[in-house]
């Protein structure tokens, strides 16, 4: 084990007989020799074992030399460069080649003086390694403001601990953006705005933080571009919540990008919608709309609809496991969870391809029901958008609506004094009045007198599509003269 913050040293190579190898007990840092072919140890080297040559004057220090176990082969760690190499680093023809992964050689188990057995697997090396970098790391960090200022160890100011927002390196397998593996080459390196952790390839910039000092810090490229733009929330931040096993974490997380989205057109721009594209937010949303809490369905349901008001997102969100899961959200118990739903779909079926897919999806029989069912004017008023939108294909949805008996119960929302759900019902009705059918039994089922009500209303838009339905209800044959009968 590897303690953080202190700087370890590898003991130099001794030359000890084929077979043996030399390590250090970390709990006391006395040296120990292991026999790899009968896993003994000893704290006295070997018959025949010699010492170390000392370092060549300006020779390249911190190189450890170990065997790999599984191949007898010998093998060296240099930990100033941060690699490893099947040829002596320290020699003028040695090659900085680093093992291939599958070519790696596997690591001898350090132990206690009382048992050594086994060898460690590629990850546990990778863990050993990393934290000794890391420590190796820190304490130069440590020596850089002290060269500066020209103080001694003694009087340097002790290095703070990581930042507790930062993500924990010890539970972290994969990088953030790339979901690259992490792995004895792959080093982990924290983002200093966001916390996260990534490859270096994503993670090599700097960036002066606001609010953090004048000095630029390690940023990744998702933080970087958004520092440059100046955008007011860390994506990276809200999409590691959206992340999180914590249902207040994942509403918390779609709740801020749904602010932002709501208030700043600066959300919809090329670098924020590939960041949020790359970070798989398709997919976290699919999941949350998916969650047993209905307050998460319902932030995520809304972070949804408000993207979807930009054309920007509508390409990267009209995919068909995201549209099933806001299906299964408006199959919720909770009522705000279903509007909020329901909303959404109407500004996804505003397109071709929309439609289609919610067809596809079995989502016509979802909202009927929703519909017949419903109590909530919102909820009532979000599907006869989504239906009526349907209807603009010309296809065979009306007939679906028509047997389920849809038209008796959207004349009684003509009752509503919600003046949205009046007008979304009567634009509904006017689309199916445009069949026949859809005419005689709006006719049989005492619409006129709303009708004829509605006519007169303040709304324009209101009396705009009484009117709309007045005039295609005039085309069946009970109907033509209600109006006129009716006051109208």
């Amino acid at each position: 084990q590897f303690q953080r913050g202190r700087r370890h040293r590898p003991v130099i190579a001794e030359m000890l007989p084929s077979g043996y190898q030399k390590l250090t007990d970390p709990s006391t840092g006395r040296p120990y020799y292991v026999n790899l072919v009968t896993g003994q140890t000893s704290w006295s080297p070997p018959a025949g074992a010699e010492a170390a040559p000392a370092p060549a004057a300006g020779g390249a220090g911190g190189v450890e030399e170990r065997i790999d176990p599984s191949t007898g082969r010998t093998f060296y760690i240099d930990h100033v460069n941060k690699r490893t190499t099947w040829e002596d680093p320290r020699q003028p023809s040695a090659s900085a080649a680093v093992p291939s992964e599958a070519h790696r050689p596997s690591l001898p188990r350090p132990a206690p003086a009382s048992a050594v057995s086994g060898a460690k697997d590629d990850a546990e090396l990778a863990r050993e390694l990393a934290a000794q970098w890391e420590a190796e790391d820190e304490a130069e960090r440590e020596e850089v403001p002290r060269a500066r200022t020209g103080g001694s160890a003694a009087t340097a100011k002790p290095k703070a601990g990581k930042p507790k927002e930062w993500a924990d390196d010890a539970t972290c397998t994969n990088c953030f953006l790339t979901d690259v593996k992490f792995t004895m080459v792959q080093r982990k390196h924290h983002c200093r705005y966001c916390g996260q952790i990534f490859v270096s390839d994503v993670c090599r910039k700097t960036a002066t933080i606001p609010g953090k000092g004048s000095e630029a810090v390690r940023v990744c490229d998702v933080c970087f571009d958004q520092l440059e733009r100046g955008d007011p929330i860390c994506i990276c931040k809200q999409v590691s919540l959206l992340r999180s096993d914590s249902e207040s974490d994942r509403q918390q997380g779609a709740k801020e990008l749904a602010n932002w989205a709501s208030m700043d057109p600066q959300f919809a721009v090329p670098g924020v919608v590939t960041a949020l594209q790359a970070l798989g937010l398709t997919q976290l949303l699919t999941g949350l709309l998916r969650s047993s809490s209905a307050t998460t369905q319902a932030a995520a349901a809304n972070l949804l609809a408000k993207m979807l008001a930009y054309e920007e997102y509508r390409e990267m969100l009209q995919d068909q496991p995201l549209l099933e899961s806001l299906l299964s959200a408006v199959r919720s118990n909770d009522v705000k969870t279903k509007t909020t739903a329901t909303s959404t779909l109407a500004a996804i079926t505003s397109s071709v391809s929309g439609r289609s897919q919610l067809r596809a999806a079995g989502g016509l029989l979802v909202l009927l029901d929703v519909l017949l069912s419903a109590a909530n004017e919102a909820l009532q008023e979000a599907c006869c958008l989504v239906l009526a939108n349907l209807c603009e294909d010309g296809g065979e949805d009306w007939k679906q609506m028509l047997q389920a008996g849809a038209v008796f119960t959207l004349v009684q929302a003509l009752s509503s004094s919600s003046v949205g759900l009046q007008e979304a019902t009567l634009t509904l009705l006017a689309m199916l009045c445009s069949h026949s059918e859809c005419r005689e039994q709006l006719a049989d089922s005492g619409a006129l007198p709303f009708l004829s009500t509605l006519l007169g209303s303040p709304k324009r838009d209101v009396q705009r599509a009484a009117l709309a339905t007045c005039q295609q209800l005039c085309g069946s044959r009970r109907g033509g003269g209600a109006p006129v009968g009716g006051g109208a």
